[in-house]
């Protein structure tokens, strides 16, 4: 208990992984301390449920079961920025690979997917599109179109439009769980 108490939350500079594929860097990744899981879990409303790091490992987001998400720059200020206030727990997080788009999806209630874009200091709501129950995303490469991972179907969302553009059913009685 002591240690997932003290344990941090690190945005890592570089490769997440040393050694994962031939263009690793050589040595062991810097890290830079954003907060410890007290710091993160203090809130009133609810514990950090979904965790997500910018590809320039520049920003991390945490999102929370009382449906607040905060953003931190790791190069500067420690002190993150909040987004929204909903009453939907955050399932998950996952940014854009460009770094500039953060899609939260949340559930319960409203199940709504929403897209917040940085513009130049500040993170703006973009869109919000109710989903339903659905469980995890995942940004296509370029970060044009975005999976939503529901019990039933994928859903993809096109980013610029956000606007449904196919489902992909489920084969399987099973119900999805997750992409990985």
């Amino acid at each position: 208990m002591v240690l997932v108490r003290t344990l941090l939350v690190l945005a890592v500079c570089g490769m997440a992984a040393v050694g994962c594929s031939h263009d690793a860097p050589s040595g062991l990744p810097a890290a830079t301390r954003i907060a410890t899981l007290d710091d993160v879990n203090s809130s009133e409303r609810g514990y950090v449920d979904a965790l997500a790091l910018s590809p320039d490992a520049g920003f991390v987001a945490t999102g929370e079961r009382g449906g607040q998400i905060r953003v931190w720059a790791t190069g500067g200020e420690l002190t993150p920025v909040s987004l929204g206030d909903y009453r939907q727990a955050v399932t998950d997080l996952a940014f854009s690979p460009g770094g500039r788009v953060l899609a939260s999806l949340g559930r319960h209630v409203e199940g709504a997917l929403r897209l917040w874009r940085f513009d130049d200091r500040t993170w703006v709501e973009a869109a919000s599109l109710p989903m339903g129950r659905c469980l995890a995303l995942r940004f296509d490469g370029p970060g044009a179109r975005l999976a939503v991972l529901c019990e039933s179907e994928v859903l993809i969302v096109d980013v610029a439009s956000v606007q449904e553009v196919s489902r992909v059913p489920n084969p399987h009685r099973e119900v999805l769980t997750a992409f990985d």
